[in-house]
């Protein structure tokens, strides 16, 4: 039962018991919230007040309520479903522009790589909403600057024209086959 919970949408409670549940809260085993992480599908407190002194007004839900409440339930799951599968499709047409976009540039410049290198990646740093980046070639012995966007002039001079991977570094790993390097935070990691 890991991790912490808070609450989204609260209604009539006193403030101190919403400001609890606002702020998150972890879950014991047999709990209201427990009992519900298990697998049961709805959990009626007859008397909150055993669990919860400061809530004064308690009335147990009817079963008209009970089920209200449920549909509004699968309701909110085929809502969360759908905004995951509309986030999902334009993420996948973003990237089908992007390959096309590409794949226009490549057919309008036969024969020159810095305008596709560019494109890829401007592409690339639109869809991963990133603020800089560096494209780089390998030709079997050392890296190539082949594009940059937002970097600074000292670190494209830092970089030079080829180099080869520092031993255990990101490019070394990735010219040595892993298919991804993810870095939350460069500076943390140099």
């Amino acid at each position: 039962m890991g991790g912490r919970f808070r609450a989204v949408a609260l209604h009539g409670i006193p403030d101190a018991y919403a400001d609890i549940l606002r702020g998150g809260f972890q879950p014991r085993p047999g709990s209201p919230v427990g009992r519900l992480i298990c697998g049961e599908r709805h959990v009626q407190i007859a008397d909150l007040r055993a669990i919860a002194p400061q809530v004064s007004d308690v009335r147990p839900f009817s079963d008209k309520q009970i089920a209200l409440l449920q549909n509004f339930a699968a309701q909110a799951v085929i809502a969360m479903d759908n905004a995951r599968l509309i986030t999902e499709t334009r993420k996948a047409l973003e990237q089908r522009t992007a390959t096309a976009e590409v794949l226009q540039v490549i057919n309008s410049s036969p024969g020159q790589l810095a305008p596709v290198f560019d494109s890829v990646l401007e592409k690339a740093l639109r869809l991963c909403e990133a603020t800089f980046g560096l494209l780089l070639t390998w030709d079997g012995e050392q890296l190539h600057r082949a594009a940059f966007r937002g970097v600074s002039d000292e670190l494209i001079e830092a970089i030079g024209h080829a180099q080869e991977p520092v031993p255990g570094g990101f490019a070394d790993r990735l010219v040595r086959g892993e298919g991804v390097i993810a870095v939350a935070d460069l500076l943390e990691a140099a």
